[in-house]
């Protein structure tokens, strides 16, 4: 079963603040969108998945410790968050991710709904695609997920 969370003003302002610093950086430091994302969606992937780690770890009842530039460490204590923008979307998990526990969160702000989880090591060819030219990856449908109240617990 899914986990809803509502994130408030300060909680959403410092997801802005996140994202921002983490775009900055990037257009600072000379680095190309990765896996086939546009430059122009860069901003809101980056305040996206900040507030999809800002949730998971209210759901949890864990701090929220802000990072840049920590791509292969667990964004939320020891799990690995992806954030989503669509209801139906998949988990997407890398070939170049590292091993360990990786989180669905769905974002529909203010709104954000912790699917479930899965190790990394878990994954199946079956799930491998490519979709849109961008590399190929994992998608691990949300109906092979641990389910989120196990995975906030």
């Amino acid at each position: 079963m899914a986990l809803s969370v509502e994130l408030n003003g300060p909680e959403l302002m410092l997801a802005s603040y996140v994202g921002t610093a983490r775009h900055l950086a990037s257009i600072r430091d000379g680095r190309k969108p990765a896996n086939g994302c546009s430059s122009a969606d860069g901003l809101s992937v980056h305040i996206t998945g900040a507030a999809g780690e800002i949730a998971y770890a209210k759901a949890r009842g864990v701090y929220f410790t802000p990072t840049i530039n920590h791509w292969h460490e667990p964004d939320v204590a020891d799990r690995h968050v992806r954030t989503r923008t669509r209801p139906h979307y998949d988990l997407i998990i890398r070939p170049d991710d590292p091993p360990g526990i990786y989180v669905l969160v769905i974002a529909d702000p203010p709104s954000f709904t912790i699917v479930g989880e899965i190790s990394r090591q878990a994954v199946c060819d079956e799930w491998l695609q490519s979709y849109g030219n961008r590399p190929p990856a994992w998608f691990v449908p949300q109906s092979e997920l641990w389910p989120a109240a196990e995975c906030v617990a």
